[in-house]
């Protein structure tokens, strides 16, 4: 309804607005200038009253909110109850999934934490354990070197004596053989100084000497008183007799 007569009012308005540039122009008598005046006087009135009606009623529709909230019902009362609980539920599951979430990151992070100490332990485990090995490793092959030096050492000590004993073995037999050749040489010259002795004996067996005839040493010239006569070497050896060692 306020609608209509604010239409109704422009549409006075416009109409009292645009007659008088068409009078203006046709004619000039008095009873169009009454008539747009009338027309524009009943437009403002039209106007004033839907605009007064709109804000009479703009301010019962305020005054009547306004006693509307400062009263609220029972509905409203426990809607906002049910509301403050569901936010507080709200808040309280917020809660709970963020405290839900720190105790997952907090077991999370304590796993990560020993899974990493663990990890280090097992690395550190592992190096002792390579150590260990490597140092049972350079054990056995210095104990193999060394076992080896002496080994060799030995060898060598071996071949040392055994060059003493073949040494020793070739001096003693040297030895012997020049002791051989000299027994050897001594038993030649020996033998031939025999065989020139018997040789010599055999001569002098053959030779003259002087003997007496109660005498028992034949002699090569006369020797002392008696009567001499010659004979051979092999009747005097023949009669026993033996050299004289005056004449001998």
């Amino acid at each position: 309804m306020d609608l209509l007569m604010l239409l109704l009012g422009f549409m006075s308005l416009m109409i009292g607005v645009l007659l008088p540039s068409l009078s203006n122009k046709k004619s000039k008598k008095n009873w169009q200038r009454h008539l747009i005046l009338l027309s524009a006087l009943f437009g403002f009135v039209l106007i004033s009253s839907a605009c007064g009606s709109g804000t009479e009623q703009t301010s019962k529709a305020d005054t009547a909110t306004t006693e509307t909230s400062s009263q609220p019902s029972d509905e409203e009362e426990a809607a906002e109850q049910k509301k403050a609980e569901e936010k507080k539920k709200e808040e309280e599951r917020l809660a709970a999934e963020k405290k839900a979430q720190e105790e997952k990151a907090k077991q999370e992070a304590e796993k990560k934490a020993q899974e990493e100490q663990a990890r280090q332990e097992a690395e550190k485990k592992a190096q002792e354990e390579q150590a260990k090995q490597e140092a049972e490793r350079k054990a056995q092959e210095e104990q193999a070197r060394l076992e080896a030096e002496r080994i060799a050492q030995e060898a060598e000590q071996a071949r040392i004596a055994e060059e003493a004993r073949v040494a020793a073995e070739q001096a003693e037999a040297q030895r012997v053989a020049q002791e051989q050749a000299a027994a050897a040489e001594a038993q030649r010259v020996a033998q031939e100084q025999a065989a020139a002795a018997e040789a010599q004996q055999a001569q002098a067996n053959e030779g003259q000497v002087l003997v007496t005839s109660t005498g028992k040493k034949y002699h090569t010239h006369k020797c002392g008183n008696g009567t001499y006569y010659p004979a051979t070497m092999s009747e005097a050896l023949a009669r026993g007799l033996t050299p004289c060692e005056k004449c001998f």
